[in-house]
Protein backbone atom coordinates (compact mmCIF):
# COMPACT_ATOMS: atom_id res chain seq x y z
CA UNK A 1 0.00 0.00 0.00
CA UNK A 2 1.83 3.11 -1.29
CA UNK A 3 -0.78 5.77 -0.54
CA UNK A 4 0.18 7.24 2.85
CA UNK A 5 -3.37 8.48 3.50
CA UNK A 6 -4.72 4.95 3.14
CA UNK A 7 -1.87 3.59 5.28
CA UNK A 8 -2.67 6.04 8.06
CA UNK A 9 -6.40 5.26 7.89
CA UNK A 10 -5.78 1.54 8.12
CA UNK A 11 -3.41 1.90 11.05
CA UNK A 12 -5.89 4.14 12.87
CA UNK A 13 -8.68 1.61 12.28
CA UNK A 14 -6.43 -0.98 13.99
CA UNK A 15 -5.79 1.46 16.87
CA UNK A 16 -2.08 1.57 15.97
CA UNK A 17 -1.84 5.29 16.63
CA UNK A 18 1.94 5.53 17.13
CA UNK A 19 2.61 3.79 13.81
CA UNK A 20 -0.05 5.90 12.07
CA UNK A 21 1.51 9.13 13.30
CA UNK A 22 4.95 7.98 12.17
CA UNK A 23 3.71 7.21 8.65
CA UNK A 24 1.90 10.55 8.59
CA UNK A 25 5.00 12.50 9.73
CA UNK A 26 7.26 10.72 7.23
CA UNK A 27 4.92 11.61 4.36
CA UNK A 28 4.82 15.34 5.10
CA UNK A 29 6.65 17.83 2.91
CA UNK A 30 7.61 21.46 3.38
CA UNK A 31 4.94 23.97 2.37
CA UNK A 32 1.99 21.72 3.13
CA UNK A 33 -0.94 22.81 5.28
CA UNK A 34 -0.18 20.13 7.90
CA UNK A 35 3.18 20.25 9.69
CA UNK A 36 5.24 17.97 11.90
CA UNK A 37 4.24 20.22 14.82
CA UNK A 38 0.62 19.17 14.30
CA UNK A 39 1.70 15.52 14.46
CA UNK A 40 3.86 16.23 17.52
CA UNK A 41 0.87 17.64 19.41
CA UNK A 42 -1.11 14.43 18.87
CA UNK A 43 1.96 12.38 19.79
CA UNK A 44 2.15 14.24 23.09
CA UNK A 45 -1.52 13.47 23.74
CA UNK A 46 -0.86 9.79 22.92
CA UNK A 47 2.17 9.64 25.24
CA UNK A 48 0.12 11.11 28.09
CA UNK A 49 -2.60 8.53 27.48
CA UNK A 50 -0.14 5.63 27.44
CA UNK A 51 1.43 6.87 30.70
CA UNK A 52 -2.01 7.03 32.34
CA UNK A 53 -2.79 3.51 31.13
CA UNK A 54 0.45 2.20 32.63
CA UNK A 55 -0.36 3.85 35.96
CA UNK A 56 -3.87 2.39 35.82
CA UNK A 57 -5.54 5.71 36.62
CA UNK A 58 -8.09 5.63 33.77
CA UNK A 59 -11.29 3.61 33.64
CA UNK A 60 -12.05 1.51 30.58
CA UNK A 61 -14.64 4.07 29.51
CA UNK A 62 -12.24 7.01 29.91
CA UNK A 63 -9.55 5.14 27.99
CA UNK A 64 -11.98 4.48 25.14
CA UNK A 65 -13.03 8.14 25.03
CA UNK A 66 -9.38 9.27 24.94
CA UNK A 67 -8.54 6.81 22.15
CA UNK A 68 -11.58 7.96 20.17
CA UNK A 69 -10.43 11.54 20.56
CA UNK A 70 -6.95 10.71 19.23
CA UNK A 71 -8.46 8.73 16.36
CA UNK A 72 -10.72 11.64 15.42
CA UNK A 73 -7.86 14.15 15.60
CA UNK A 74 -5.67 12.06 13.28
CA UNK A 75 -8.48 11.44 10.78
CA UNK A 76 -9.60 15.06 10.83
CA UNK A 77 -6.04 16.22 10.18
CA UNK A 78 -5.82 13.67 7.38
CA UNK A 79 -9.00 15.06 5.81
CA UNK A 80 -7.60 18.59 5.52
CA UNK A 81 -4.09 17.51 4.47
CA UNK A 82 -3.21 18.92 1.04
CA UNK A 83 -0.62 16.32 0.10
CA UNK A 84 2.30 17.71 -1.86
CA UNK A 85 1.46 21.30 -0.99
CA UNK A 86 -1.43 21.32 -3.49
CA UNK A 87 -3.52 23.89 -1.62
CA UNK A 88 -5.53 26.25 -3.81
CA UNK A 89 -5.05 30.02 -3.70
CA UNK A 90 -8.21 30.29 -1.60
CA UNK A 91 -6.99 27.67 0.87
CA UNK A 92 -3.58 29.34 1.21
CA UNK A 93 -5.34 32.59 2.15
CA UNK A 94 -7.50 30.76 4.69
CA UNK A 95 -4.46 29.19 6.35
CA UNK A 96 -3.02 32.65 7.10
CA UNK A 97 -6.07 33.94 9.00
CA UNK A 98 -5.24 35.06 12.56
CA UNK A 99 -7.71 32.82 14.36
CA UNK A 100 -6.88 32.16 18.00
CA UNK A 101 -6.51 28.54 19.07
CA UNK A 102 -9.05 29.02 21.88
CA UNK A 103 -11.81 30.18 19.53
CA UNK A 104 -14.94 28.03 19.64
CA UNK A 105 -15.06 26.05 16.40
CA UNK A 106 -17.73 23.44 15.91
CA UNK A 107 -20.57 22.33 13.71
CA UNK A 108 -22.61 25.49 14.44
CA UNK A 109 -19.83 27.69 13.07
CA UNK A 110 -20.10 25.85 9.75
CA UNK A 111 -23.65 27.12 9.15
CA UNK A 112 -24.12 30.33 11.17
CA UNK A 113 -23.23 33.04 8.66
CA UNK A 114 -26.00 35.68 8.38
CA UNK A 115 -29.67 34.47 8.22
CA UNK A 116 -30.36 36.82 11.14
CA UNK A 117 -34.02 37.49 10.22
CA UNK A 118 -35.24 33.85 10.05
CA UNK A 119 -33.18 32.87 13.10
CA UNK A 120 -34.70 35.66 15.20
CA UNK A 121 -38.15 34.75 13.89
CA UNK A 122 -37.59 31.12 14.84
CA UNK A 123 -36.25 31.87 18.32
CA UNK A 124 -39.24 34.07 19.15
CA UNK A 125 -41.68 31.41 17.94
CA UNK A 126 -39.90 28.53 19.67
CA UNK A 127 -39.72 30.40 22.98
CA UNK A 128 -43.39 31.40 22.85
CA UNK A 129 -44.54 27.85 22.09
CA UNK A 130 -42.31 26.40 24.77
CA UNK A 131 -43.63 28.83 27.39
CA UNK A 132 -47.18 27.97 26.31
CA UNK A 133 -46.27 24.29 26.77
CA UNK A 134 -47.24 23.36 23.20
CA UNK A 135 -46.83 19.58 22.84
CA UNK A 136 -45.59 19.82 19.27
CA UNK A 137 -43.65 22.30 17.11
CA UNK A 138 -42.99 22.30 13.38
CA UNK A 139 -41.60 24.76 10.85
CA UNK A 140 -41.09 24.98 7.09
CA UNK A 141 -37.89 26.23 5.47
CA UNK A 142 -38.13 26.97 1.78
CA UNK A 143 -35.50 28.31 -0.60
CA UNK A 144 -33.33 27.79 -3.62
CA UNK A 145 -30.66 25.08 -3.14
CA UNK A 146 -28.01 27.76 -3.86
CA UNK A 147 -29.06 29.42 -0.58
CA UNK A 148 -28.82 26.16 1.40
CA UNK A 149 -32.18 25.95 3.24
CA UNK A 150 -31.14 22.58 4.66
CA UNK A 151 -28.19 24.30 6.35
CA UNK A 152 -30.55 26.82 7.94
CA UNK A 153 -32.50 23.83 9.25
CA UNK A 154 -29.26 22.42 10.68
CA UNK A 155 -28.47 25.76 12.29
CA UNK A 156 -31.92 25.93 13.89
CA UNK A 157 -31.42 22.39 15.16
CA UNK A 158 -28.07 23.27 16.76
CA UNK A 159 -29.59 26.41 18.30
CA UNK A 160 -32.25 24.21 19.93
CA UNK A 161 -29.67 21.69 21.12
CA UNK A 162 -27.43 24.40 22.59
CA UNK A 163 -30.30 26.23 24.27
CA UNK A 164 -31.84 23.13 25.84
CA UNK A 165 -28.48 21.79 27.03
CA UNK A 166 -28.13 24.87 29.25
CA UNK A 167 -31.21 23.88 31.26
CA UNK A 168 -31.21 21.20 33.93
CA UNK A 169 -32.96 17.96 33.01
CA UNK A 170 -33.28 19.08 29.39
CA UNK A 171 -31.88 17.05 26.53
CA UNK A 172 -32.56 16.70 22.82
CA UNK A 173 -32.66 13.50 20.80
CA UNK A 174 -31.67 13.88 17.15
CA UNK A 175 -30.31 11.52 14.49
CA UNK A 176 -26.75 12.38 13.54
CA UNK A 177 -23.98 11.32 11.23
CA UNK A 178 -20.99 9.55 12.76
CA UNK A 179 -17.85 11.66 12.98
CA UNK A 180 -16.14 14.39 14.97
CA UNK A 181 -18.91 16.94 14.38
CA UNK A 182 -22.12 14.93 14.94
CA UNK A 183 -23.93 16.62 12.05
CA UNK A 184 -27.68 16.26 12.25
CA UNK A 185 -29.12 13.96 9.60
CA UNK A 186 -31.54 15.44 7.09
CA UNK A 187 -33.88 12.63 6.11
CA UNK A 188 -36.52 12.23 3.40
CA UNK A 189 -40.06 12.62 4.72
CA UNK A 190 -41.57 9.12 5.09
CA UNK A 191 -43.95 9.47 2.16
CA UNK A 192 -45.77 7.20 -0.29
CA UNK A 193 -46.90 9.07 -3.38
CA UNK A 194 -50.65 9.66 -3.62
CA UNK A 195 -51.40 7.39 -0.65
CA UNK A 196 -52.05 9.12 2.67
CA UNK A 197 -52.79 5.88 4.56
CA UNK A 198 -49.52 4.30 3.40
CA UNK A 199 -47.62 7.48 4.29
CA UNK A 200 -49.07 7.43 7.82
CA UNK A 201 -48.02 3.80 8.20
CA UNK A 202 -44.52 4.63 7.00
CA UNK A 203 -44.23 7.48 9.51
CA UNK A 204 -45.37 5.26 12.39
CA UNK A 205 -42.71 2.73 11.37
CA UNK A 206 -40.11 5.51 11.33
CA UNK A 207 -40.91 6.48 14.94
CA UNK A 208 -41.05 2.87 16.10
CA UNK A 209 -37.69 2.05 14.48
CA UNK A 210 -35.99 5.22 15.70
CA UNK A 211 -36.89 4.56 19.32
CA UNK A 212 -36.79 0.78 19.05
CA UNK A 213 -40.38 0.31 20.18
CA UNK A 214 -41.37 -3.36 20.45
CA UNK A 215 -44.24 -4.96 18.56
CA UNK A 216 -46.44 -4.51 21.61
CA UNK A 217 -45.52 -0.82 21.87
CA UNK A 218 -47.38 0.73 18.98
CA UNK A 219 -47.06 4.34 17.83
CA UNK A 220 -50.64 4.99 18.93
CA UNK A 221 -50.08 3.66 22.46
CA UNK A 222 -46.88 5.68 22.75
CA UNK A 223 -48.77 8.88 21.89
CA UNK A 224 -51.68 8.01 24.20
CA UNK A 225 -49.71 6.85 27.26
CA UNK A 226 -46.20 8.30 26.91
CA UNK A 227 -44.84 4.77 27.39
CA UNK A 228 -42.13 3.74 27.06
CA UNK A 229 -40.95 6.96 28.73
CA UNK A 230 -38.21 8.63 26.71
CA UNK A 231 -35.63 10.54 28.74
CA UNK A 232 -35.58 13.63 26.53
CA UNK A 233 -37.24 17.03 26.67
CA UNK A 234 -37.34 17.37 22.88
CA UNK A 235 -37.28 15.04 19.89
CA UNK A 236 -35.77 16.83 16.89
CA UNK A 237 -36.18 15.78 13.26
CA UNK A 238 -35.34 17.42 9.94
CA UNK A 239 -37.30 16.11 6.95
CA UNK A 240 -36.70 16.96 3.31
CA UNK A 241 -39.63 17.30 0.87
CA UNK A 242 -38.43 17.67 -2.71
CA UNK A 243 -40.04 20.11 -5.13
CA UNK A 244 -41.18 17.37 -7.51
CA UNK A 245 -43.25 15.80 -4.69
CA UNK A 246 -45.15 19.06 -4.28
CA UNK A 247 -45.61 19.53 -8.03
CA UNK A 248 -47.28 16.13 -8.36
CA UNK A 249 -49.32 16.51 -5.19
CA UNK A 250 -53.11 16.70 -5.26
CA UNK A 251 -53.57 17.44 -1.58
CA UNK A 252 -52.17 14.22 -0.15
CA UNK A 253 -49.06 15.83 1.39
CA UNK A 254 -51.03 18.48 3.27
CA UNK A 255 -53.55 15.88 4.42
CA UNK A 256 -50.67 13.76 5.70
CA UNK A 257 -49.00 16.69 7.45
CA UNK A 258 -52.31 17.77 9.01
CA UNK A 259 -52.67 14.26 10.42
CA UNK A 260 -49.21 14.60 11.99
CA UNK A 261 -50.15 17.94 13.54
CA UNK A 262 -53.45 16.66 14.88
CA UNK A 263 -52.07 13.47 16.39
CA UNK A 264 -49.17 15.18 18.19
CA UNK A 265 -51.53 17.81 19.59
CA UNK A 266 -53.20 15.02 21.54
CA UNK A 267 -49.95 13.53 22.88
CA UNK A 268 -49.77 12.44 26.53
CA UNK A 269 -47.87 14.93 28.78
CA UNK A 270 -45.06 12.37 29.21
CA UNK A 271 -44.35 12.36 25.48
CA UNK A 272 -41.38 14.69 24.77
CA UNK A 273 -41.99 17.76 22.62
CA UNK A 274 -41.54 16.71 19.00
CA UNK A 275 -39.98 19.40 16.80
CA UNK A 276 -40.09 18.91 13.02
CA UNK A 277 -38.28 21.04 10.47
CA UNK A 278 -39.51 20.53 6.90
CA UNK A 279 -37.04 21.61 4.20
CA UNK A 280 -38.47 22.39 0.77
CA UNK A 281 -35.93 23.14 -1.97
CA UNK A 282 -37.19 25.17 -4.93
CA UNK A 283 -34.94 26.50 -7.67
CA UNK A 284 -34.68 30.30 -8.09
CA UNK A 285 -37.17 31.00 -5.27
CA UNK A 286 -35.14 34.08 -4.31
CA UNK A 287 -35.16 35.49 -7.87
CA UNK A 288 -38.46 37.10 -8.89
CA UNK A 289 -37.32 37.07 -12.54
CA UNK A 290 -36.86 33.29 -12.60
CA UNK A 291 -39.30 31.87 -10.06
CA UNK A 292 -42.18 29.93 -11.64
CA UNK A 293 -45.90 30.52 -10.95
CA UNK A 294 -46.23 26.90 -9.80
CA UNK A 295 -43.51 27.47 -7.19
CA UNK A 296 -45.28 30.58 -5.90
CA UNK A 297 -48.47 28.55 -5.64
CA UNK A 298 -46.69 25.87 -3.58
CA UNK A 299 -45.34 28.51 -1.19
CA UNK A 300 -48.80 30.09 -0.86
CA UNK A 301 -50.26 26.66 -0.07
CA UNK A 302 -47.66 26.11 2.66
CA UNK A 303 -48.26 29.60 4.06
CA UNK A 304 -52.00 28.91 4.29
CA UNK A 305 -51.28 25.63 6.06
CA UNK A 306 -48.93 27.39 8.49
CA UNK A 307 -51.45 30.13 9.26
CA UNK A 308 -54.11 27.51 9.98
CA UNK A 309 -51.81 25.66 12.37
CA UNK A 310 -50.13 28.65 14.05
CA UNK A 311 -46.63 27.96 12.78
CA UNK A 312 -44.15 29.60 10.44
CA UNK A 313 -42.42 29.27 7.09
CA UNK A 314 -38.92 30.70 6.65
CA UNK A 315 -38.30 31.77 3.07
CA UNK A 316 -36.11 34.88 3.52
CA UNK A 317 -33.11 33.13 1.98
CA UNK A 318 -31.22 35.36 -0.45
CA UNK A 319 -27.56 35.74 -1.48
CA UNK A 320 -25.57 37.31 1.34
CA UNK A 321 -23.56 40.56 1.52
CA UNK A 322 -19.79 40.53 1.90
CA UNK A 323 -20.28 42.30 5.24
CA UNK A 324 -22.13 39.25 6.59
CA UNK A 325 -19.07 37.07 6.01
CA UNK A 326 -16.92 39.80 7.55
CA UNK A 327 -19.15 39.69 10.66
CA UNK A 328 -18.85 35.90 10.79
CA UNK A 329 -15.05 36.16 10.79
CA UNK A 330 -15.18 38.92 13.41
CA UNK A 331 -17.03 36.50 15.70
CA UNK A 332 -14.01 34.20 15.33
CA UNK A 333 -11.70 36.98 16.46
CA UNK A 334 -10.61 38.21 13.02
CA UNK A 335 -11.12 41.95 13.42
CA UNK A 336 -9.34 43.36 10.38
CA UNK A 337 -11.83 43.65 7.47
CA UNK A 338 -8.91 43.28 5.05
CA UNK A 339 -8.68 39.62 6.05
CA UNK A 340 -12.31 39.03 5.04
CA UNK A 341 -11.78 40.94 1.79
CA UNK A 342 -8.71 38.84 0.95
CA UNK A 343 -10.67 35.62 1.45
CA UNK A 344 -13.65 36.85 -0.57
CA UNK A 345 -11.43 38.11 -3.39
CA UNK A 346 -9.80 34.68 -3.62
CA UNK A 347 -13.26 33.09 -3.54
CA UNK A 348 -14.51 35.34 -6.35
CA UNK A 349 -11.56 34.39 -8.53
CA UNK A 350 -12.39 30.69 -8.01
CA UNK A 351 -16.07 31.04 -8.99
CA UNK A 352 -17.64 30.49 -12.38
CA UNK A 353 -18.62 33.83 -14.02
CA UNK A 354 -22.36 33.27 -13.50
CA UNK A 355 -21.76 32.78 -9.76
CA UNK A 356 -20.02 36.15 -9.37
CA UNK A 357 -23.04 38.12 -8.22
CA UNK A 358 -23.55 41.86 -8.18
CA UNK A 359 -26.96 43.02 -6.91
CA UNK A 360 -27.84 46.71 -6.67
CA UNK A 361 -24.20 47.52 -7.37
CA UNK A 362 -22.91 45.44 -4.44
CA UNK A 363 -21.16 42.04 -4.44
CA UNK A 364 -23.25 39.17 -3.12
CA UNK A 365 -22.52 35.50 -2.58
CA UNK A 366 -24.63 32.38 -2.75
CA UNK A 367 -24.59 30.51 0.54
CA UNK A 368 -23.49 27.40 -1.38
CA UNK A 369 -20.16 29.19 -2.00
CA UNK A 370 -19.76 30.64 1.52
CA UNK A 371 -20.42 27.49 3.56
CA UNK A 372 -17.52 25.47 2.07
CA UNK A 373 -15.20 28.29 3.23
CA UNK A 374 -16.72 28.16 6.71
CA UNK A 375 -16.16 24.40 6.81
CA UNK A 376 -12.54 24.68 5.63
CA UNK A 377 -11.81 27.34 8.26
CA UNK A 378 -13.46 25.38 11.07
CA UNK A 379 -11.78 22.09 10.18
CA UNK A 380 -8.34 23.61 9.62
CA UNK A 381 -8.11 25.72 12.75
CA UNK A 382 -9.87 23.16 14.94
CA UNK A 383 -7.13 20.70 14.03
CA UNK A 384 -4.39 23.26 14.64
CA UNK A 385 -5.26 23.35 18.34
Amino acid sequence: MNNPKEQVRELVSDAKFKEALQVFADALSAGENVSVNDIAQINSQLSALNESKIKGILSTQDTQLAENNISNRILSLLDIWQQGGSATALERVIYTLPIDRDTELGVLQMVNCDRIVPIRKFKNSFKAKKEAKKPFQFYFLSGCPTEMPHSLASRIAYEIIDAESLELDQSVHYPYEEGAFRRIKIEPLPLVDADVAASRKKFKEYVQNRFKLTNTQSFESFIETGLPKLLYSHILTVFRITEDKWEADEGEILSYLQWMVDIFKTAHPDVPTFVFLFVVNMRHLHDENKVKPQQCKIVETIETFCAKNETAIFKELVPIHDTHFESWLTNLGVDNPNDANTVLNALTQSLAPNDRLVIDGEPRFHMKDIEPIQEKIVKYFRNKK
